[in-house]
């Protein structure tokens, strides 16, 4: 079984991202702010309301090309097999399976459509505490790709994903199609295949941020001189969601309530 507990969100500007989630989305600072990885020269945590933390990380400038989106990192009990069956498909590994640096054991690796991802060992023996749907912080992160099949392939066959549904969208027109997967904790991976106008703005996974008021959030954030990337999507059911680019960073969703 898998639980998504944190993301790595590379930077161009860690400074400038920093800022956005600290003064304009008002995210703390984790406590545990230590990450001993020589992949990134500097990094801030920030935990999320719901529990899931955002790691910025500024790539060294032998990284800068590799991680330029978001990383979703996957907690597992079955780090080592995972890393030989990886080996077996042929996977492009960007980290040893055990980093000695670490703790607790991670690696990287780019899925067969050329994402990284990262795993990380989780030696939790306890069920974690559902993220509640609706409640502030990370519940959904959609997964951009032009290799549909492919890469919910590699979700359903190798990562061992159970689909929740899959289908043609409805509302938000940007995507041909998705397949949405839920892990333990409750994070939702939403496979969507961008119609080709909007591949540009899709090429890497997209967090979700929900908040309580996704109209006074957007005001707060346009205020700050936010670069909005659409018009909100209303999900006719009271709630609703748009796309933006955070400062040094790429695109993100906010979503939620309409007020």
């Amino acid at each position: 079984m898998s639980n998504i507990f944190s993301i790595l969100i590379p930077s161009k500007d860690l400074d400038a991202t920093v800022d956005f989630f600290k003064n304009s989305m008002g995210l703390i600072t984790h406590p545990q702010n230590q990450l001993n990885d020589p992949q990134f020269k500097r990094h801030v945590t920030f935990q999320t309301a719901n529990g899931v933390t955002l790691v910025v990380v500024e790539p060294t400038s032998e990284f800068t090309t590799v991680y330029t989106h978001p990383v979703i990192s996957i907690a597992v009990n079955e780090l080592t097999s995972f890393h030989e069956q990886f080996h077996t498909l042929g996977l492009e590994f960007l980290t040893a399976v055990a980093q000695p640096h670490t703790e607790p054991a991670t690696m990287r690796f780019r899925s067969p459509n050329g994402t990284p991802y990262q795993m990380t060992a989780d030696a939790s023996p306890h069920q974690p505490t559902p993220i509640q749907q609706g409640a502030e912080g990370v519940e959904w992160i959609l997964v951009p790709t032009t290799h549909f099949e492919e890469t919910i392939g590699f979700f359903e066959n190798t990562l061992k994903f159970s689909v929740l549904q899959r289908g043609t969208p409805v509302h938000d027109l940007r995507f041909h199609q998705y397949a949405q997967y839920q892990v333990r904790n409750g994070v939702v991976l939403e496979v969507v295949e961008p119609i080709p106008t909007e591949q540009q703005s899709f090429r890497g996974p997209v967090i979700s941020i929900t908040v309580k008021d996704l109209l006074a959030s957007r005001k707060q954030l346009e205020k700050a001189g936010l670069s909005r990337l659409s018009d909100i999507v209303d999900g006719e059911d009271g709630s609703g969601w748009f796309y933006f680019e955070v400062p040094g960073s790429t695109t993100f969703q906010l979503q939620g309530p309409l007020g």
